[in-house]
């Protein structure tokens, strides 16, 4: 990836991000120490999910995902199954992520499986159970 992507602005101005695969490697490296830390002598670490949907916010999604990988990245999570086909294409082998919600048997998530993604659910209600209890309504 160059050190510098250009693209055009919505209102037509350029615009440029200057994109450091080194520290993006770093960050996740940091993110992976901190819910695995050495003080807990796990068995079993912690998995990573890095989000690259919207092409990694307009960055360079399958570029930053594949980078991702090679730094030891556990799976990813995309839009939908097209973005997910674009990481696919880019050469990424872990496990990705449909975010969008759909419901069963609709044509994306039957189109993310054929593809090798994993579609979410997409009812928020079946996951309560993960969330703390702090984040639910009342």
């Amino acid at each position: 990836m160059s050190p510098t992507k250009k693209i055009e602005s919505a209102i037509g101005r350029p615009v440029w991000a200057d994109i450091s695969l080194s520290a993006l490697t770093h960050n996740f490296r940091a993110i992976r120490d901190f819910v695995n830390p050495k003080s807990e002598k796990r068995a079993v670490q912690r998995k990573v999910l890095c989000i690259v949907k919207g092409n990694g916010y307009g960055h360079g999604g399958p570029q930053v995902a594949k980078a991702l990988e090679r730094a030891g990245a556990d799976w990813f999570g995309v839009t939908g199954a097209a973005e997910g086909e674009q990481v696919r294409k880019a050469g990424v082998r872990k496990p990705v992520l449909a975010l969008t919600s759909s419901r069963p048997r609709t044509s994306n998530v039957l189109r993310a499986s054929t593809k090798g993604l994993r579609a979410s659910n997409s009812k928020a209600s079946s996951h309560t159970s993960l969330l703390p209890k702090y984040l639910m309504a009342p």
